[in-house]
């Protein structure tokens, strides 16, 4: 536990583009970069399964899209 992980991609311009691996549990920010944040998966492997305190809620019936644009909550 603990160990930070990063994806580096070689972009078509031949650049190293350090990415989060999709499959990431957890991801945690650097304390070093408080005014640009960096974020880092970390590898962790839980000593014990979680438990839910709910059930699942059921499948809705039909699908939702919600669609946000920066400019929608503005008085402008």
């Amino acid at each position: 536990n603990g160990t930070l992980v990063k994806a580096v991609l070689i972009a078509a311009d031949g650049n190293e583009v350090n990415r989060i691996p999709a499959w990431a549990k957890r991801v945690v920010q650097r304390p070093e970069s408080p005014l640009y944040p960096t974020f880092e998966c970390e590898y962790w492997e839980a000593s014990e399964e979680f438990k839910w305190k709910h059930p699942r809620p059921p499948k809705p019936s039909g699908i939702r899209v919600y669609e946000a644009h920066v400019g929608m909550a503005t008085m402008d």
